[in-house]
């Protein structure tokens, strides 16, 4: 019989947070990132013209966006502007986009 195979090297992001997780927990934080008003938005677009012949009438101004939800380990004083940087210097493109974050319970997760 073999033995399943063991992995070396460095531990997984997953499992870090994880092991962390178990000593103290972390924010879960959601960020929404949607097109600035100004910007046209062609996706949007597509599903508002698309949603009256499948039944859905008297829906307007669609915009189409991303969700995004990440654990966060920092400092509680830290966080807001670790998550600011992230957002602003990854996450969106601060031209056209424009972005919201809290941070979430279980109860709230997109996944749950």
């Amino acid at each position: 019989m073999s033995r399943p195979a063991i992995a070396h090297g460095r531990p997984s992001a997953r499992r870090i947070a994880r092991r962390r997780q178990s000593e103290h927990p972390m924010p879960r934080v959601a960020v929404d990132v949607l097109l600035k008003r100004e910007i046209l938005d062609p996706q949007g677009r597509a599903v508002e013209e698309a949603l009256p012949g499948l039944g859905y009438e008297q829906v307007s101004e669609v915009r189409v966006g991303k969700h995004l939800e990440f654990v966060i380990d920092a400092p509680e004083d830290e966080m807001a502007s670790r998550v600011e940087a992230m957002c602003e210097g990854f996450l969106t493109n601060p031209v056209i986009e424009s972005y919201r974050w809290r941070v979430i319970d279980d109860a709230e997760r997109a996944d749950a």
